[in-house]
């Protein structure tokens, strides 16, 4: 594991589990109770900036511009849910809000996005700070 770095991590909806992004544009689901790394997938085509948990959602983006939906119910090995590209430069930070259905991405052109988790293709607003 540590040939690939951690560069973001998120907890998942269980206390013993959580899910960080290797340097190698992989995603790993990890169980602190087990120890083991339960799924890995390949997640971007460049280096993935953040990991986030929301109910039974997980969110992934990167610098390669796009943010990607994956239902942990389902399986994150069957393909995300959502894949956005509004972006047009590499997506630097990103978020959840802690009680509304909500997320925000910045990319590094300082383009600020708002959207729906559950429903990911609705941008709720874009601005630039």
């Amino acid at each position: 594991m540590t040939q690939s770095g951690i560069c973001a991590a998120s907890q998942l909806n269980t206390p013993e589990s959580f899910a960080f992004a290797g340097l190698n544009n992989e995603v790993y689901l990890f169980s602190l109770f087990s120890g083991t790394v339960i799924q890995s997938f390949y997640a971007h085509d460049d280096q993935i900036t953040a990991v986030m948990n929301k109910n039974q959602w997980l969110i992934t983006c990167g610098l390669d511009s796009i943010i990607k939906v994956w239902d942990l119910n389902l399986g994150c090995s069957q393909g995300p849910t959502h894949t956005l590209y509004e972006h047009e430069e590499g997506i630097l930070a990103a978020d959840v809000h802690p009680s509304q259905d909500m997320m925000v991405t910045i990319d590094s052109d300082f383009q600020v996005m708002v959207r729906e988790i559950e429903n990911p293709d609705t941008l709720l607003c874009q601005f630039s700070p």
